[in-house]
């Protein structure tokens, strides 16, 4: 019985930044690497990078990945191709190095973002003012608050049109990668165990948690009243107003593979062999990671 649903397709930023530096909120890739050109002449990093944590750097990926081809994703999701071989996973690295790769991108440079972790990242941005903008799911709500308050903005995972030099056809929405808890009867379960996923489907049940924490989305989705900030109401609309262009994590789907000693370290060399080391160093970097993947997989069988 899905409880929890994370929505992992949005870039949380500093909105008092944006205003003074009259910065639009980009709804396109390629409007994504102006934004980030224009943050780096005025002196300011665009991105934190939580790479310890393999899974965030992989939903980053992800996002990338479905925004190049939902077609690509749904076939490797249902192991229907191969990660080495698909060609809309190269062009999404590439796209994703060209991302990471200019000097003066990441808070801390490469080797801080090697080393913290989500919650690290999110504290770069709206505690130390180090970068503008982190790509998080909807759960560092509470820590986003403690941090900046009122000074914060969401805006969707925008959509993956490319670049000049690397431009992506086709698409045209904007990606929307989910994950999510889901409770679990086990045979043979209680009476008591029945009665309390019974509790939890009822769709008063997540009440407490967005009320008195913040940062959850309610897999029931059925309770119009349902007391979500601002933000994350509209990450909820999301969800329902366009529910067949969700997809599930893809790493998580993947077993092993996409796992701490799969795809999560696989994206995390990645990054350390493009992080702000410029553009020339993104073709060798993907080839890299096609033969590991590569390799992972043959191991997999």
């Amino acid at each position: 019985m899905p409880f929890k649903i994370t929505s992992k397709s949005s870039v949380w930023y500093r909105k008092a930044l944006f205003h003074e530096k009259d910065l639009p909120v980009p709804q396109r890739w390629s409007e994504w690497v102006e934004l980030n050109e224009k943050l780096r002449q005025r002196g300011v990093r665009p991105l934190a990078l939580p790479g310890a944590d393999g899974w965030m750097l992989t939903d980053f990926f992800e996002n990338v990945l479905l925004g190049c081809s939902p077609e690509a994703y749904t076939n490797l999701a249902g192991h229907r191709a191969r990660l080495s071989t698909e060609p809309a996973v190269e062009q999404a690295l590439t796209l994703l190095g060209r991302l990471w790769a200019p000097p003066g991108t990441l808070a801390g440079g490469v080797r801080r973002s090697l080393v913290q972790q989500y919650s690290d990242a999110v504290v770069e941005v709206f505690g130390h003012h180090r970068a503008a903008m982190v790509v998080a799911p909807d759960f560092v709500e509470p820590l986003v608050r403690d941090y900046a308050h009122s000074d914060f903005g969401i805006f969707t995972f925008p959509t993956v049109d490319g670049d000049q030099v690397h431009p992506v056809r086709g698409g045209g929405t904007a990606p929307l990668v989910v994950g999510g808890d889901v409770a679990v009867l086990t045979a043979p379960a209680s009476e008591a165990a029945r009665n309390l996923v019974e509790l939890l489907a009822g769709s008063q049940a997540p009440l407490p948690w967005i009320r008195g924490y913040g940062g959850f989305l309610a897999a029931n989705q059925h309770d119009p009243g349902a007391p979500y900030s601002p933000e994350l109401r509209e990450l909820a609309g999301q969800l329902t107003g366009n529910p067949r262009s969700i997809r599930f994590d893809l790493s998580d789907q993947l077993g092993p593979l996409g796992g701490s000693e799969g795809l999560w370290q696989v994206v995390q060399k990645f990054l350390k062999d493009v992080g702000e080391r410029g553009e020339d160093q993104v073709p060798p970097a993907v080839d890299r990671a096609l033969v590991r993947l590569s390799e992972l997989e043959e191991l997999e069988g």
